[in-house]
């Protein structure tokens, strides 16, 4: 009785736990589209948890309920509905529900309810708003417009118990006038968003702002911004690019509430950022250059984030040659902050990344990767001391030769060796003793299908180091899988064994053996049962042995 009045409260409450994404609707279609569809599942799951441990990682024995049923409304706009009940799981977060939908028709799009509309990533960059908005993309034209709420308002809460942070209601409206096409265009646009101060009282509580604190005090807000965009294909092979904000930010509108006629500091509060590139396009490969810089503290109330007070330049050749057999893709970049010289210390970094795949035939080829982040601090407005600089060089290099068999298409068998190496070279005097760091990993793996016979079987071989601190960390294992198909794939067979031992300084200090089976069987087109068990045993010299033992029975229904 208790577990009839836990579904049907669950089923009461579908239209409450519900997301309803926002759809696009292309008006023309309406007619030819049917007019309602639904689908779904509904399952049932038991999980079983037992541990000698001191810790315990789960729960003894847990279930639970769920279902998902999705409606389909002219073959375009989805209602999907959703629980899960059960025990351990009655916990309830709060009801999220938005509703949105974007009626379409040749070049013209409407769109109403919870949506996002992107002028560029500086101004107004898909922050989604409650109300109506518009593009329109007459022949070359390019006009985009909206108005709606940025954030809704939240009360400040004392008791701390509540994960959602405080806000004033946001109010937001954008516009946007373009010409071109997608290779040769330029845009306009401008945005302004404010907080609405009187849509919450806690800010202002002289009771409350003594209890959270002078630091964590909101005030109401105001941001313009004006940006611009374009692309341009100079030649028929040489492409530009170009986008940028330039945002003023006023962050107390106190003041202008009060009427009075405050100066503004032009200098902090009109901030500008954009991005720019150049593309080249050869026979065989492409060039990029871009540059991006962003003010310290930039920010538009149309955006959610944004790295500020940095600087980037970063070239990007990539290509394909030999006809095909060899891909690579190479960028190089080096990024600095401290842009306005005031802080204490300024961090540049180099990063570079170069990914190569060989492939002489079908049957074999080698993937290379590359990696390096090098960082590095300089004194900025107080000398910097040599104890707390940072100057760091990671590197990684990864090689993957890998060599496939198959004379036809009832077996094929693959095998692959993987090596990587780590090196994290710590160059500042103080840390370098602790902060260095090698690591190497190699593994060598197979695989082989037969799918005349329903199975397929796996192999493989780990060695693992990583040497710190004057502590070497070894591992060793290998690992054993085998599957098997029954009754033309409705009965599936799984099971795996992986063994891998521990050495501190080249002493051995224990092993951990991974045991897994599973089964799953489907059987009258919509049902599905599934069973997996798994036994986990791990002994040391340095820490507790114990055993684990899972497991989990499922069961499925399709309901159309």
């Amino acid at each position: 009785m208790i577990l009839m009045k836990k579904i049907c409260f669950t089923l009461l409450l579908l239209n409450i736990f519900c997301i309803i994404n926002a759809q696009v609707i292309d008006v023309e279609k309406l007619p030819k589209a049917k007019s309602f569809g639904w689908s779904g599942a509904v399952g049932a799951n038991t999980n079983f948890y037992n541990t000698t441990s001191a810790e315990k990682r789960s729960n003894p024995l847990s279930w639970n309920l769920h279902g998902n049923v999705n409606f389909n409304v002219y073959e375009t706009f989805d209602l999907p509905f959703s629980f899960t009940v059960g025990k351990y799981q009655n916990i309830f977060t709060k009801p999220y529900l938005q509703f949105g939908i974007t009626p379409t028709y040749k070049w013209a799009k409407l769109h109403l309810g919870h949506r996002n509309i992107t002028f560029n990533p500086y101004t107004l960059g898909g922050h989604t708003f409650l109300g109506a908005g518009v593009e329109l993309n007459p022949k070359k034209w390019r006009f985009a417009a909206m108005y709606g709420r940025l954030r809704r308002a939240v009360e400040i809460d004392t008791t701390f118990q509540s994960a959602q942070i405080p806000s004033f209601k946001r109010i937001g409206f954008g516009a946007k006038i373009g010409y071109g096409t997608a290779s040769n265009f330029i845009d306009l646009m401008y945005f302004s968003g404010k907080d609405q101060a009187a849509s919450i009282t806690s800010w202002k509580n002289p009771n409350i702002i003594d209890k959270i604190g002078d630091a964590n005090t909101m005030l109401p807000g105001e941001n313009k911004v004006i940006g611009i965009s374009g692309k341009a294909t100079i030649h028929k092979n040489l492409t530009v690019n170009a986008d940028a904000g330039l945002s003023f930010i006023n962050a107390d509108i106190t003041d202008k509430l009060k009427g009075s006629k405050a100066k503004v500091d032009f200098k902090r509060k009109l901030l500008i950022a954009g991005k720019g590139g150049l593309g080249y396009a050869f026979k065989n490969m492409n060039l990029r250059l871009d540059y991006e810089r962003i003010a310290p503290d930039y920010l538009s109330f149309g955006s959610y984030f944004f790295d500020t007070d940095i600087e980037n330049i970063t070239l990007s050749p990539s290509g394909i040659l030999a006809g095909g057999k060899l891909v690579y893709a190479i960028s190089a970049g080096r990024q600095r902050n401290d842009l306005d010289k005031n802080k204490t210390e300024a961090t540049h970094r180099f990063i570079a990344n170069a990914n190569i795949s060989v492939n002489p035939t079908t049957k074999w080829g080698v993937d290379m990767n590359y990696n390096n982040f090098a960082i590095r601090q300089f004194s900025g407005t107080e000398l910097l001391n040599d104890s707390v600089r940072i100057r760091q060089v990671n590197q990684t290099i990864t090689l993957t030769p890998h060599f496939t068999i198959a004379k036809d298409t009832s077996a094929s068998h693959t095998f692959s060796v993987t090596g990587n190496y780590n090196d994290v070279n710590d160059r500042n005097v103080v840390t370098r003793a602790y902060g260095n760091m090698q690591a190497m990993m190699l593994s060598v793996n197979h695989s082989s299908s037969f799918s005349r016979w329903g199975n397929s079987i796996n192999t493989g071989l780990n060695y693992n180091i990583i040497n710190m601190a004057a502590t070497d960390n070894k591992q060793v294992g290998a690992t054993l899988g085998y599957t098997q198909n029954f009754f033309n794939d409705a009965l599936n067979m799984n099971v795996s064994a992986n063994y891998n031992k521990s050495y501190i300084n080249n002493v051995a200090d224990g092993k951990v053996i991974n045991s897994s089976a599973s089964l799953g069987y489907t059987f009258a087109k919509r049902h599905a049962l599934s069973f997996a068990f798994n036994i986990i045993r791990t002994t040391s010299l340095q820490f507790e042995n114990y055993t684990e033992t899972l497991g989990s029975l499922a069961y499925v229904v399709r309901i159309k």
